[in-house]
């Protein structure tokens, strides 16, 4: 018993440390109503933010919401993109190349 307590206050100080401190934070909607999640991020070599999920409403068809953000955090551009008839888009995973070209 006295073992347990032992190794339980030995990582006491790493979770501790562990704790993350949130210095930004913006929620991305894609409308009132909508339900989203996110798949990806990625940053580009001059610090612009990618973020790649997916957006739907309720009863509709998913579709994938890509989104630009600046070095400060703001929004310069989204992109909502639907697949041809009454189908899903869904978001996988994103890559982005040295010359700035994003792959969804």
């Amino acid at each position: 018993m006295h073992f347990r307590k032992l190794l339980c206050l030995s990582f006491f100080p790493l979770f501790i440390m562990a704790q993350p401190r949130v210095q930004w934070r913006n929620a991305l909607k894609n409308g009132v109503q909508s339900i989203n999640s996110a798949v990806a991020a990625k940053t580009d070599q001059s610090g612009n933010v990618f973020i790649l999920g997916n957006t739907h409403l309720a009863d509709s068809t998913r579709k994938i919401l890509l989104i630009k953000l600046d070095t400060a955090g703001i929004e310069r551009w989204r992109r909502v993109y639907e697949a041809p008839g009454r189908y899903d888009a869904v978001a996988v995973a994103m890559s982005i190349d040295l010359a700035g070209n994003l792959f969804l």
